[in-house]
């Protein structure tokens, strides 16, 4: 089933070779290839556009859609040709096409390039009634037949997964973070009282046991210093502790 659009079917041929001041054809050399006798088929630049990775549609001035690729209609959930004819507003939630009329009405009496990137995120609407992040260009295209948009679209659903997973693994991190930094507080905390009461025992007792009072404090102190390090250095640092 031959499922390129009728538009796609009919050869195009760029005319207008370079003629010599007489009227005659020019000449030009014989191992170059003159561009102006290219023949360009619609269906070489329709097979171009269904291999674009994002979605392609062609609206007419009424924003109606008159060509769709199979990217596009994979986007939005809809069968092969089903999207021509149909209003532009069909791809766009309900409770936007009334704004989104104002703003084509807008850009069909300026029209003018909009890459990507250039402006909002903005909702595209499936068959099925869910909705999709999506990222919008437009080009205008003037032809004999009127004026043409030309829209790119983007699904943006895989890039937000990923930046949800992304920001779900920083938080969580963070969250482990913050739990080795109380526990460590904690660690810190009690490590020092016991090593002052141990400090303070030592000050009534005699030369010999406070000796040992002592000898214990510094223990409870050095281990709250490897704890510290072994908290805040990454695994396997050798660096000497300062």
């Amino acid at each position: 089933m031959d499922v390129t659009p009728p538009a796609a079917r009919t050869p195009l041929t760029v005319v207008g070779s370079p003629a010599a001041a007489d009227g005659r054809q020019a000449r030009r050399p014989a191992d170059r290839r003159d561009a102006s006798e290219t023949v360009i088929t619609p269906a070489v630049i329709w097979a171009m556009v269904e291999s674009f990775h994002d979605g392609v549609a062609l609206a007419d001035g009424q924003g109606a859609i008159t060509l769709a690729n199979h990217r596009l209609e994979d986007i939005f959930g809809y069968a092969r040709g089903e999207l021509t004819g149909a209003s532009i507003e069909r791809l766009v939630p309900s409770h936007l096409q009334a704004a989104h009329r104002r703003h084509r009405a807008g850009y069909t009496r300026a029209p003018a390039a909009r890459p990507m990137g250039t402006g909002a995120l903005l909702a595209g609407l499936r068959k099925n009634g869910t909705t999709f992040p999506a990222e919008i260009s437009l080009s205008p295209l003037a032809t004999r037949t009127g004026q043409f948009t030309v829209a790119v679209v983007r699904d943006l659903t895989s890039a937000r997964q990923l930046e949800e997973v992304a920001g779900r693994a920083t938080a969580m991190a963070a969250a482990d973070q913050a739990f080795r930094h109380r526990d460590l507080l904690d660690t810190i905390i009690t490590g020092l009282f016991r090593a002052g009461l141990t400090l303070q025992s030592a000050a009534g007792q005699a030369p010999g046991p406070a000796a040992g009072a002592i000898h214990d404090a510094t223990s409870q102190l050095e281990d709250i210093i490897r704890s510290i390090r072994d908290t805040v250095l990454p695994p396997g640092t050798t660096e000497p502790w300062v």
